[in-house]
């Protein structure tokens, strides 16, 4: 058996029988039921390759666990710099540890005086919080991208809308003169009046050296006299026209738009950015991001007033709605420390050939493939005795993978407290 499995070797491997009809002839219709049965798997054990040690750098005393991490099983804290040689293992609590009778009370803001690493949850959407108030630049790194980057969260501890909403009032005085259709995008007739384009919520007439805003969402009709002085109240600002209008030219202003939670951003197709006209909140301002499928990594920074940029975020081309847990560090950790812990890994769906399948193990893959076969026809009892088969293949692998273990007997060192005790073990 391969140490390692892909999903091009899986569907090579695989038996017809595992997949519905013609599903194994391409990675994307191939994905989909492997994908199922590598997220029950890892769901019911830590198996080979389910376990990871990872460094973390500490930041705000904290550290948030990437898309493909779930969960601290095992922490300990390293020293850097003249405490390098320093490491302290750490107890990891879970949620609940905060409301246990006699345990720490509330830990809300750092530094945390946590008995160990404090589970904070999941639904973070940056590697960090945000270090001071700025705007958020958005960086591609393979051209050829498209769609939306939206993000929601605080601005002045309000939530942020963008978008008027064609809500604007509009006040005038007096009708247009003459009767002249080429003013607007004429597309038809009604009852002897002209009918407009739909989805022109605003028009902009120009008269002399003054702009004149009309707000006509959903269609206009024509009008026979003239406009009179007044103002105009619209997103772009408050319009004072001098007299009636003379002219017959015509700007088509878009500024309009349906109002909506938090600010969208247009991915730029070439590798370049695009930044937030919003100032966000520092801290937890943001609760939302919401990004398309991509062609490559997506980063996301911080610009601060003076024009520095904070990495904040890094998205994956598969990844749309960033979700990740986050664990408060004890306070003895300094912010140049290192937290070191040992995780299960998250289920990630494979999309291409290349990508690499957990638990790789392909015995039990074909196992959990004809069980949910089983499982869609209602036939529970195959269902449970390929799962078993499953489980039994991956408990042999992982009792092959780990070493026996073995426990030393007590030692002291001389040099710290009860150096003096003899060891009678």
């Amino acid at each position: 058996m391969p140490s390692r499995i892909t999903l091009g070797l899986a569907r090579t491997a695989l038996p017809d029988v595992c997949f519905p009809a013609g599903a194994k002839n391409s990675a994307a219709t191939a994905a989909a039921p492997i994908n199922q049965a590598t997220d029950l798997l890892i769901t019911y054990g830590k198996w080979r390759g389910t376990l990871q040690q990872v460094a973390f750098t500490v930041y705000d005393d904290q550290i948030t666990l990437p898309r493909n991490l779930f969960t601290v099983l095992g922490a300990a804290i390293r020293g850097t710099g003249d405490r390098s040689r320093l490491s302290w293992q750490q107890n990891v609590n879970n949620q609940w540890f905060q409301f246990i009778t006699g345990g720490p009370g509330l830990n809300t803001n750092p530094p945390y005086d946590t008995f160990g690493f404090q589970d904070r949850g999941d639904g973070f959407m940056l590697i960090r919080d945000l270090p001071s108030v700025g705007r958020l630049k958005v960086v591609t790194t393979t051209t050829g991208e498209s769609g939306t980057f939206s993000i929601r969260g605080y601005s002045n501890s309000a939530k942020v809308y963008t978008g008027d909403g064609g809500g604007d009032s509009v006040t005038v005085s007096g009708t247009l003169s003459p009767n002249a259709a080429g003013l607007y995008l004429r597309i038809g007739t009604l009852n002897g009046y002209g009918i407009y384009a739909r989805g022109v919520d605003y028009i902009l007439f120009q008269g002399g050296t003054d702009w004149i805003l009309q707000d006509y969402s959903g269609g206009i009709t024509q009008q026979a006299d003239a406009w009179s002085s007044g103002s105009i109240e619209g997103p772009a600002g408050t319009y004072s026209p001098s007299g009636a209008f003379t002219g017959n030219a015509i700007v088509v202003l878009n500024s309009a738009s349906a109002q909506i939670e938090g600010e969208n951003l247009t991915l730029p197709n070439t590798v370049s950015s695009v930044t937030s006209a919003t100032v966000w909140d520092a801290a937890n301002s943001i609760y939302s991001i919401v990004k398309p499928t991509t062609n490559g990594v997506l980063m996301l920074y911080l610009v601060d007033a003076l024009n520095v940029e904070t990495l904040v975020g890094i998205y994956a081309p598969g990844e749309t709605l960033p979700c990740y847990r986050r664990y408060a560090v004890p306070r003895r950790c300094v912010e140049s420390d290192q937290a070191v812990v040992f995780c299960k890994i998250r289920h990630v769906d494979v999309v291409v050939d290349n990508d690499e399948i957990f638990p790789g193990n392909l015995n039990a893959l074909e196992c959990a493939l004809m069980a949910l076969n089983y499982r869609r026809k209602d036939n529970m009892d195959r269902y449970e005795s390929y799962m078993n088969d499953a489980m039994r293949s991956l408990n042999a692998d992982l009792e092959d993978f780990t070493a026996e273990q073995s426990y030393g007997v007590m030692q002291i060192d001389i040099s710290i407290g009860m150096g003096r005790v003899p060891n009678l073990m």
